[in-house]
């Protein structure tokens, strides 16, 4: 009986491994590794990162960097632990303020003065203001984006 012999993996499938050794999501590994191509959208990719992760050279060589990945990384479990809990128990409120405050109204002139008063009409509009960054532990941030304004 002649064993069948597997092919050693190509360049593409070695970049698939790392893609998805580094991120767990065989469809973004498959789209990183250059199967744009043979995939035409993302259920394809998908399909096609679950195919590759069940042959068996790829399921070798994801092992085989999961283990230099696992060496690589220099972190006692008390130091990841202290970290985890810090995420868990971050608190948006600590970062930022938001609320009603007071906006001028304004017309195609400018602001908008009372006639009674004179004084320059206010609305109450929600805002956010930002934390100083001096003084916040910005480790668990991961992302502040700015919407667009009416």
């Amino acid at each position: 009986m002649q064993e069948e012999q597997e092919e050693e993996l190509s360049d593409r499938e070695q970049l698939f491994c790392y893609h998805y050794v580094r991120t767990w999501n065989a469809t973004q590994a498959a789209l990183k590794a250059g199967y744009a191509a043979e995939s035409k959208n993302k259920h394809s990719a998908q399909v096609l990162g679950c195919r590759l992760l069940q042959r068996p050279k790829v399921k070798q060589e994801v092992n085989r960097l999961r283990e230099l990945f696992k060496q690589e990384i220099h972190v006692d479990i008390q130091d990841f632990l202290a970290f985890c809990l810090k995420v868990i128990g971050a608190d948006i409120g600590d970062y930022l303020k938001f609320g009603a405050i007071d906006r001028l109204v304004y017309d195609d002139k400018g602001p908008v003065k009372d006639p009674d008063t004179g004084e320059y009409l206010k609305e109450p509009v929600n805002g956010i203001e930002l934390g100083e960054s001096e003084q916040l532990d910005t480790s668990v941030i991961q992302e502040i984006k700015q919407g667009k304004r009416n």
